[in-house]
């Protein structure tokens, strides 16, 4: 069975920066299974997984925007003030990191700085990087 929208496909990957820096590997967390199509995974590499068959294997270069966004690319979000700790500056196009549920450490940039709240821009670590993807299929099968 061929890998389309809407399957529910299982994976083995492993994930590198340009320069060959390991970026995440099923190898150390166990293959993942998603609904093709939902965008669960990389949108990119979703994308070129269509087509693939079970014990096919591929690797593919994805584009910082079919990876984890091109530079500056992140969403802006309004926040109150209230949600930094109490010593933060807030100067426009200053920049802090931020630990979110489940480790994964984030950056914000300062865009406005109002009275009350801030409008800040996310940034994604690997933000602009190129990465390389090694995919395996394991098993393609029908969603419920």
């Amino acid at each position: 069975m061929k890998v389309e929208n809407g399957k529910i496909v299982r994976i083995e990957y492993k994930l590198t920066k340009k320069n060959g820096e390991l970026i995440e590997s099923s190898s150390v967390k166990g293959p993942i299974e998603f609904v093709v199509g939902r965008g669960q995974f990389l949108p990119g590499l979703e994308g070129k997984l269509i087509g693939m068959e079970g014990g096919e294997a591929r690797t593919f270069s994805l584009k910082p925007e079919e990876a984890f966004g091109a530079k500056d690319s992140g969403p802006t979000r309004e926040m109150g003030k209230t949600e930094f700790p109490a010593n933060t500056e807030f100067r426009v196009g200053g920049r802090f990191s931020a630990r979110m549920p489940g480790g994964l450490e984030v950056y914000f940039e300062v865009l406005e700085n109002k009275i009350e709240t801030v409008v800040v821009r996310l940034h994604h670590p690997l933000e602009g990087e190129v990465v390389t993807a090694e995919v395996s299929v394991l098993e393609v099968q029908e969603a419920n």
